[in-house]
């Protein structure tokens, strides 16, 4: 086993939650400034000698519907670009990395980003008539290689790779949270950043933090894969592919595959509603009567993602090792208290209800970790790059899809009853807690199963063991035995000639 050949430091133990917590804090820092800034630069092209009127832009009716038109398609452009490579590459790196290692994938997508944001840098000195060119060849370099769905992968894969199943679940929890604080730190520090500097500058700062975590993943990390001959050089190989697709295609023992895809389709749909769930969200708190400021908005974010990351860093190990649950017994758990957080969403726009949401709603993060604990241990060892690349496309799809799906209904059902799209999710997730319900005591009951057989073996094989020392020391025992025999026999011979003798 992986995880019981590996020799780690106190610095290299906890080097993939260093390198993603770096990476989410530059993602989170990135994200909302470029977006930012292609709406600015859409605007000052759109008005031209007349751009100091973006700062107002809102007293100008005609000139704001065009500036909205303009960005929404420079927007979409850039979200497409972005993704759409990041998806294709997931496909065929998973079984890339299981070949050539963890750390070279981590380290491509870090550098890959350094180069895009080099790119955005670039796109401010040419000014705003040429801007977007420069900002969709950064967002291509970024998606051509990897992103986050590469370094989530890549990270995953490596934290499965040198936990033992026992720890496992605490271990990608502890993951898990270094994602929830890396944006919590960078949803406070972009704003503040804006605040008092320009774009420049915080893609500067942004590109100081990808240069740490390329030093950190370079220095730090361990390979925990012998790499192969021959396969660094082939990441897209079409067996790599067919090789990723058939970790959910397979046949499996005891219904394996079945308990697969239904913990694949858990993450995707968790996914797709998180997204869609934030998009909402802020449409909800800008409208009337709550009209929320940004930095309200900015502050209740950043107040998820800390109770997001506290829950899963702290209760999530307190629950382990105090009640030591079954994964499964986690994920509903945490199923649970997402039902609870969205009834709070659906109730009603109110300031306080909102933020008591995301604060009792917070051990939903055990969804995640536990789903993700348990596909780890429904694979084989050399299939974690695989498997883990698959849950990394399916979260970036998930992200395209759920956002537009869910704004979609919120958009349709906004004058019948605004809560409309956080009450549809709570059916959706009471059936998604019937349905792992149902494949949770399957899965008790395979591990029952399994757990009677290593005892039975065990069992035989002591007993075996024990009948084969007992043999053998009847054999040592044996040749002593008879030659005490003859030695007596001898000795009554030796006495009985001398009788005669005397005789």
């Amino acid at each position: 086993m992986l995880y019981e050949k590996t020799q780690l430091g106190c610095l290299t133990t906890f080097a993939p939650e260093l390198v993603f917590f770096l990476f989410k804090v530059g993602e989170s820092l990135l994200e909302p400034s470029v977006r930012l800034y292609i709406y600015e630069s859409a605007c000052a092209e759109r008005l031209g000698t007349n751009a100091s009127a973006c700062a107002h832009l809102a007293r100008f009716e005609s000139w704001e519907m065009k500036v909205q038109e303009d960005a929404a398609w420079d927007l979409l452009v850039y979200r497409i670009v972005l993704n759409v490579p990041a998806i294709a590459l997931s496909l065929f790196c998973g079984a890339w990395s299981d070949k050539v290692g963890r750390k070279l994938p981590v380290m491509i997508a870090c550098l890959g980003t350094l180069v895009a944001v080099l790119s955005y840098m670039l796109s401010e000195a040419a000014g705003v008539r040429h801007f977007l060119p420069y900002v969709l060849v950064g967002a291509l370099i970024r998606g051509a290689t990897g992103k986050a769905a590469m370094v989530t992968m890549a990270l995953h894969s490596y934290v499965a790779d040198v936990s033992s199943p026992e720890s496992r679940t605490e271990r990608l929890g502890r993951l898990l949270a270094m994602n929830f604080f890396g944006y919590f730190v960078g949803t406070l520090g972009v704003g503040t950043l804006l605040s008092v500097a320009g774009f420049n500058e915080v893609f500067s700062v942004v590109a100081v933090v990808y240069f740490l975590c390329v030093v950190v993943a370079m220095t730090c990390m361990r390979e925990t894969v012998e790499p192969r001959e021959g396969a660094a050089g082939s990441p897209f190989m079409p067996s790599n592919v067919s090789e990723s697709v058939s970790v959910l295609t397979r046949k499996r023992s005891h219904g394996g595959r079945t308990h697969l895809l239904v913990l694949f389709a858990t993450i995707v749909f968790h996914q797709a509603c998180k997204s869609g769930e934030v998009d909402v969200t802020l449409l909800v708190v800008h409208r009337s009567p709550l009209d929320w400021t940004q930095s309200m908005y900015a502050y209740l974010l950043a107040t998820d993602y800390a109770c997001l990351g506290l829950a899963v860093l702290f209760l999530l190990p307190l629950i382990i090792r105090v009640a030591r649950p079954h994964d499964i017994t986690l994920v509903l758990t945490g199923v649970v208290f997402k039902i609870f957080r969205l009834s709070l969403l659906a109730l009603g726009p109110n300031t306080v209800t909102i933020f008591a949401s995301v604060v009792i709603g917070c051990p939903s993060a055990m969804i995640i970790s536990g789903v993700k604990s348990l596909v780890s241990k429904a694979v084989d060892e050399d299939e974690m790059g695989k498997t883990f690349s698959l849950l990394s496309c399916g979260e970036t799809i998930a992200n395209l899809v759920g956002g537009v799906a869910l704004m979609t209904i919120y958009a349709t059902t906004l004058e019948l009853f605004p809560g409309f799209a956080f009450t549809l999710e709570i059916v959706l997730f009471i059936g998604l807690f019937g349905v792992l319900l149902v494949v949770g005591q399957d899965m008790r009951a395979q591990w029952r199963d399994d757990l009677m057989a290593d005892v039975t073996r065990t069992r035989t094989e002591y007993g075996a063991t024990v009948a084969l020392e007992d043999s053998a020391a009847h054999a040592r025992h044996a040749p002593e035995t008879d030659e005490r025999k003859e030695t007596e026999v001898g000795d009554v011979g030796t006495d009985k000639e001398t009788l005669c003798k005397r005789d």
